[in-house]
């Protein structure tokens, strides 16, 4: 296939005429996770073969610099930030997808938040057609240290959820959920999804990648594309498909994919089979999902109670108060004093519980 090189970007463009009918106009903003050849990052060539052989045609632009950050692409008064906006002006793109620098997003909320706000701005302001994605990506494989701060995996993931979804609330916007099939993908066991540097996705890691962004943005499964790589195993290329889709649309199973429709992976008891409690939650009914038995044990301890409209919503951010609440479930409801019993002063520790709404 043919390459173009345009001098907006560290990027490349597929030959596909934009102007042809059917077209899908996708542009990345982003960093080393987007595209770079110093890590070998191959989600942008995974997403063109994906849509290839899926029957689409995608004309795909990226913009996307090592170690580089959405505060930068924000400031209109940097080159980067100029070549962002003469990008985003260059065509009329179906999806804008926005990804922000890993450390940025886990220790430098507002920073963040602020920066992905301009630019989200801009797209509405200046390409109508555009719909804003937000590619929320994964964490580093271990405890990191940054911005003066360390932050475990999970911390990592909490912080940059919660601020993809702050943002997708403020630009009225979806969420790429690549970290979340990170994580469900993990508890499988196969071959790892990172470098050897914990951060930068391996090649398996840039295949999960371009199928969640598949999925978002043709509305299917990546299963509906024939594309499988020669070189990566294609037993694990059928698993991540299946994760990338389970990930992030609405429905409960994969109907295209030949592992569900064959029998190889395991198959949901009938509905009848199955006791009724363990559907105590309207929204955790399927229980291939790597949270399903995790969310009923609790629930069946009494550590977790739900909404009074059935469901569980385990997509919601959990507050500090719904933590120590579990928590306190947990330990067996220990009776307090009205001071906490450990402190003779409830503003020598928290000077907001008593005002606290």
């Amino acid at each position: 296939m043919a390459v173009m090189l345009l001098s907006i970007a560290v990027c490349t463009v597929y030959p596909v005429k934009a102007d042809d009918n059917g077209v899908t106009k996708v542009l990345l903003i982003g960093n080393s996770l987007t595209y770079s050849d110093v890590y070998n990052t191959m989600t942008v060539n995974y997403l063109m073969w994906l849509a290839e052989d899926g029957g689409h045609d995608l004309y795909l632009d990226y913009v996307a610099y090592d170690n580089e950050c959405m505060e930068t692409y924000a400031d209109p008064y940097t080159h980067r930030g100029q070549i962002v906006r003469q990008a985003i002006r260059s065509e009329d793109w179906d999806y804008v997808i926005l990804q922000q620098h890993t450390d940025h997003a886990v220790a430098l909320y507002h920073d963040s938040l602020e920066s992905m706000m301009i630019i989200g701005q801009y797209v509405q302001n200046n390409c109508s057609s555009a719909k804003i994605l937000l590619n929320h990506t994964w964490p580093y494989y271990m405890t990191i240290s940054c911005f003066g701060g360390y932050y475990s995996y999970y911390e990592q993931y909490y912080n940059m959820r919660l601020l993809y979804h702050d943002t997708a609330v403020e630009l009225d916007c979806d969420v790429i959920h690549t970290a979340d099939a990170f994580e469900e993908y993990d508890f499988l066991g196969l071959p790892t999804l990172y470098q050897e540097d914990v951060n930068h996705a391996s090649l398996y890691g840039a295949f999960m990648d371009a199928c969640c962004m598949y999925t978002k943005i043709f509305k299917e499964s990546p299963s509906r594309s024939a594309y499988n790589t020669t070189y990566l195993d294609h037993d694990v290329i059928r698993t991540i498909k299946t994760i990338a889709y389970s990930c992030n649309n609405d429905l409960t199973e994969d109907p295209e994919n030949e592992s569900v429709r064959g029998g190889t992976a395991p198959e949901e008891p009938a509905e009848e089979e199955l006791p009724e409690e363990r559907f105590i939650f309207t929204d955790v009914t399927d229980s291939s999902k790597y949270f399903f038995g995790p969310v009923y044990w609790a629930a069946e301890e009494g550590i977790v109670k739900g909404y009074s409209d059935g469901t569980f919503r385990p997509g919601n951010i959990c507050t500090r108060r719904e933590l120590v609440i579990m928590l306190w479930r947990l330990a067996g409801r220990p009776e307090t004093d009205e001071y906490g019993n450990a402190f003779t002063d409830p503003y020598e520790i928290f000077n907001d519980i008593e005002t606290y709404d």
